[in-house]
């Protein structure tokens, strides 16, 4: 009995190291598309973008295949300041177009939440803080449509730079 019991627990935790190594690996295969599909343009390094912050989201929904098929954004204006230094028909076709299969998400939205901020003094020397606060408005807004059941909560992430080192998180 105690030999079954051994064979038993060895099992198990064979098995929950295969399925936390296929989520992990999902998740990195997930993050690495987001690394590469949302960046900033040259021109965050002048002086027009320094000491200022953005935020926004980005809503993905993944079908019944675990493929993302939808891209929704909390800001989506190419006339102003996020809007030009963000391409965000790159993001929407880079994520639609991909060959990931997120079969952990099938039938989910993802909420990626996305902050940009350039400056010496990150947070504390802000010049664009009505912009800031009408991104988080925007994000609101555009998350109170969004069906509550269906929502997963990804890591956010930060594309800042002190200087002229940029640092992606």
């Amino acid at each position: 009995v105690h030999n079954m019991k051994s064979k038993n627990f060895k099992l198990l935790l064979v098995f929950l190291f295969v399925s936390a190594t296929s989520v992990f690996a999902q998740d990195n295969k997930l993050y690495d598309l987001i690394r590469k599909t949302i960046d900033v343009n040259d021109s965050f390094f002048t002086d027009k973008y320094y000491d200022k912050g953005y935020v926004f989201s980005v809503n993905m929904g993944v079908n019944s295949k675990g493929v993302i098929d939808t891209v929704i954004f909390s800001h989506y204006r190419d006339n102003d300041e996020l809007g030009q230094l963000i391409n965000f028909n790159k993001i929407r076709n880079d994520l639609t177009n991909n060959n990931i299969r997120l079969k952990e998400y099938k039938n989910k939205i993802l909420v990626l939440m996305v902050m940009i901020i350039r400056g010496d003094n990150a947070m504390i020397a802000i010049t664009n803080g009505n912009q800031l606060l009408d991104n988080w408005k925007n994000i609101i807004n555009c998350s109170a449509e969004l069906p509550r059941e269906k929502l997963v909560h990804l890591i956010p992430v930060l594309i800042n730079s002190v200087g002229k080192n940029k640092i992606f998180n």
